[in-house]
């Protein structure tokens, strides 16, 4: 194990662990190398000294037992987690930014961001007719999805990613499931699964009924990306830091 590896796996110790880690080796060394040699303060000075250093070596040895069999294997465990949420979380920000660009291309919108605005999104879906071609090819060369699958596509292998995730829920906490909640039960994907279902075509001529709900997606999973940036980027790749 490298010594950066050490490192990380000290320093991931709780502050106040440490600190009394290192309030104990400073004591074991003045009693040894100082104390040692200078008489008694007061009667039982030595005593207390002595008692004071096996409570220090105590905790020296419950807390080596502690980083080398229960801390190091935690870290690794966590560490093997947050590969496997890094990869489904960093999919549903890829599913989302590949509807962005193609939303795009469709129309040779530029955006000024990543993510557009609800202007932006406001313009292109008035450009985009819901039973048109999309850039998603079903089962042979030339059966194009219509823009309505073409979004409901990517909306399963969002919901399918998220699925996932949920298999990992008793390690995850409350603010990242959070945002993935937030993007499951978005408005965005229930009105597409309302309208997949549905036995006629909807008659609009473009999108723009969509562009509000589009928008709130975006933007939960913009506000996703900026969490998993912070907590799982070291591990998006599937490499651990």
């Amino acid at each position: 194990m490298s010594l950066k590896r050490w490192i990380k796996y000290f320093t991931s110790v709780r502050t106040e662990i440490n600190v009394l880690l290192g309030a104990c080796l400073i004591n074991v060394i003045l009693i040894e190398f100082v104390f040692s040699n200078v008489p008694e303060l007061f009667q039982g000075g030595a005593k207390l000294g002595a008692i004071v250093e096996r409570l220090c070596l105590s905790y020296i040895s419950s807390y080596i037992f502690f980083f080398l069999v229960v801390h190091i294997k935690s870290q690794k465990d966590k560490e093997n987690l947050y590969q496997y949420i890094a990869q489904k979380t960093y999919r549903i920000i890829g599913d989302a930014k590949i509807v962005i660009e193609a939303f795009k291309q469709e129309t040779s919108y530029q955006l000024e961001d990543k993510y557009p605005t609800l202007s932006d999104v406001q313009k292109m879906c008035g450009l985009i007719n819901p039973h048109g071609q999309a850039p998603l090819v079903f089962g042979h060369l030339g059966n194009y999805a219509t823009w309505l699958q073409y979004l409901n596509n990517f909306k399963r292998r969002t919901e399918e990613s998220i699925s996932r995730i949920y298999l990992k829920m008793q390690f995850l906490d409350s603010d990242y499931l959070r945002l993935v909640v937030n993007i499951q039960d978005c408005g965005h994907f229930s009105t597409i699964n309302m309208l997949t279902s549905m036995t006629y075509p909807i008659r609009n001529t473009d999108l723009s009924s969509f562009a509000d709900e589009l928008y709130q997606y975006f933007e939960y999973v913009k506000i996703l990306e900026e969490y998993a940036d912070h907590k799982f980027k070291d591990y998006k790749d599937g490499n651990q830091p």
